[in-house]
């Protein structure tokens, strides 16, 4: 009898203790703002020869991955983490200076140079691909709460054979609150050459 007892109340406090740890799992922050998603996911950027829409030279697929919250204690300002994904089809190589990244808010608010990785310039022959992940952190005294959030542009330039292609990926926010731009997102192309 009082090993039944004491069974009984060892399964008690470990339900109750499961679920203290379970709902302070729940309780605690994400890294990422949920109320910050973008769209397109991906944007789709294709680099064409000049004469030949038919086939892309080069395809750079780019994502918001969402708002860092940053971590104030370590001196970390939030951030806009964005991922691109580089894909060489063509006969010549690309290549891509991370310095080139430029982003701005719908209404031209310009964010700080990001933290790249890798941080170093990407060459890629024939048949290859590489990702980049950028975090453009929010300049001092700014947060996403007081910016215009609603569009984002970012901007970089690859090099086609030798020949510099500036290209843009345009990002809106989705939500319940925010409305797709009529006729849906749509691929930006560019020539290269």
């Amino acid at each position: 009898m009082m090993r039944g007892r004491w069974v009984a109340r060892l399964t008690v406090w470990t339900i109750g203790l499961a679920a203290l740890l379970l709902a302070g799992a729940g309780c605690a922050e994400q890294p990422y703002y949920s109320e910050y998603t973008f769209n397109p996911q991906p944007a789709v950027v294709q680099v064409f020869q000049r004469g030949d829409t038919k086939t892309p030279v080069a395809t750079v697929l780019a994502s918001v991955i969402g708002i860092h919250r940053g971590d104030p204690d370590r001196g970390r300002p939030p951030t806009i983490d964005i991922r691109l994904r580089f894909e060489n089809n063509g006969p010549a190589p690309i290549n891509f200076d991370p310095t080139t990244l430029d982003l701005v808010t719908g209404t031209l608010f310009p964010f700080s140079r990001p933290q790249v990785s890798p941080p170093m310039p990407i060459d890629l022959p024939p048949g290859q691909r590489a990702e980049v992940t950028a975090s453009f952190p929010f300049p001092p005294n700014t947060a996403p709460d007081n910016l215009n959030m609603t569009n984002l542009r970012l901007r970089w330039t690859v090099r086609v054979n030798n020949f510099a292609v500036a290209q843009t990926a345009l990002f809106e926010r989705s939500g319940s609150a925010y409305a797709t731009a009529p006729g849906g997102y749509n691929s930006n192309s560019d020539v290269a050459f």
